[in-house]
């Protein structure tokens, strides 16, 4: 029986206490979450109680999982008040005595003024915070690599040539620090963003000895373990940029220009090349770049129905094909050409080019596929799209 009596108290109790938390409403607004050093930022807590008036709360700051308490009321905890920037006040509604709006005003606001800053009214277990950003500039931005045995350390400087060799693996790091709130940081080549093969990670860090008064700044890190310098960052800018994301603040980068100890032969043109059938004068053209050049080079295919391939290299010729290599408009670039003198059928296959260097050899298909079958596809495709159509209107005039 007197449990059963203790059991019905605490429900009578916890239903005056949650009524009690229901007649009571905390509304906090910030004039502005995002401040500059120096902006005057005013935090107002405004209570609404139904029933008697609030007369006690207390202004909290709150940084991760850390709490300090700013002051209550009217009154600002000697911490606070000793930096002559903050100070509290408060106000009643003359018509409503159940509204009353409690202001603390930060002047001045510096970077340990950021966090999580509300009300709580103890009586009744409210709480509510508003987040205030103070923006604070990057201080640092350090890129560095090393080999992956760790013997070949590097700490790049703004600009710096770099030379390294084609398809070597190298850690890459970038190292931002003291912005707030977290930095962008962004890493391109030339124009390719290649942020995405980075791995990131976020530490917010705390300076100075007054809880709740400490600088918020981040160390943020990129990093990839191994990131291969192929043949598209030859001659190229690899930047690491930081940016204060909403801040007036300037950028801050850092950049080398990557340079290759010698790369294997590189083809430029398409895979696809089209001709008429005996159509004459017919010409297949790549531009070969190589460091250092070429030294030789050839062009075969396979024979249709057979295994057996067939080679052209400098100055020969296989009937009505013939290969040549002439200079390009630097000394590391070539031009490598089949030349038809007429199309027919058996020449509408796939052809090899194949060049190679002292550092290797590399090899580029392309196709000769015949203009007419091209413009035969298009008109077909025209045709079922007409039809297409046609159903469709015919459809809807049926409805």
């Amino acid at each position: 029986m007197e449990s059963l009596f203790g059991c019905k108290f605490f429900v009578v109790l916890l239903g005056l206490l949650s009524s009690a938390s229901s007649q009571v409403t905390v509304n906090v607004n910030l004039s502005k979450d995002k401040a500059q050093v120096g902006d005057t930022v005013t935090v107002t807590c405004h209570v609404t109680s139904q029933s008697d008036p609030i007369s006690l709360i207390t202004w909290m700051k709150r940084v991760e999982h850390e709490e300090v308490e700013i002051g209550t009321n009217k009154f600002v905890n000697p911490n606070f008040k000793g930096t002559r920037r903050y100070e509290a006040s408060l106000q009643y509604d003359k018509k409503e005595p159940g509204i009353i709006t409690f202001v603390l005003t930060i002047k001045n606001v510096q970077p340990v003024d950021s966090g999580n800053i509300g009300c709580k009214i103890p009586a009744n277990s409210i709480e509510v915070f508003k987040e205030l950003t103070v923006f604070s500039p990057i201080s640092e931005l350090v890129m560095t690599s090393r080999d992956l045995t760790g013997t070949h350390h590097m700490i790049h400087a703004e600009g710096q040539n770099v030379t390294f060799e084609e398809g070597e693996r190298r850690k890459f790091v970038c190292r931002v620090n003291g912005s707030y709130p977290a930095p962008e940081v962004t890493i391109t080549v030339g124009k390719k963003n290649i942020t995405n093969l980075f791995e990131k990670k976020l530490t917010l860090m705390k300076s100075g000895d007054v809880l709740g008064l400490q600088a918020l700044t981040y160390e943020t890190t990129l990093t990839n373990d191994s990131l291969e310098i192929s043949y598209e960052f030859s001659n190229k800018k690899l930047q690491c940029k930081a940016t204060v994301p909403g801040s007036s603040y300037e950028p801050m980068s850092q950049s080398i220009l990557v340079h290759l100890d010698g790369f294997t032969p590189k083809f430029e043109c398409s895979h696809v090349h089209e001709a008429n059938l005996h159509e004459a004068n017919v010409q297949i053209r790549c531009v070969v770049k190589a460091e250092p050049a070429v030294e030789d080079f050839q062009v075969y295919w396979l024979e249709k129905g057979e295994n057996t391939s067939s080679s052209l290299s400098q100055g020969k010729s296989d009937g009505h094909l013939t290969a040549a290599i002439e200079n390009g408009e630097t000394t590391n670039e070539h031009v490598i050409s089949l030349n038809i003198d007429r199309v027919f059928s058996q020449h509408f296959r796939e052809y090899v080019f194949e060049a190679e260097n002292k550092l290797g050899r590399t090899q580029h298909k392309v196709t000769l596929k015949s203009e007419k079958d091209r413009q035969s596809k298009s008109e077909s495709y025209r045709v079922w799209a007409s039809l297409l159509l046609t159903l469709i209107l015919s459809a809807i005039a049926l409805l």
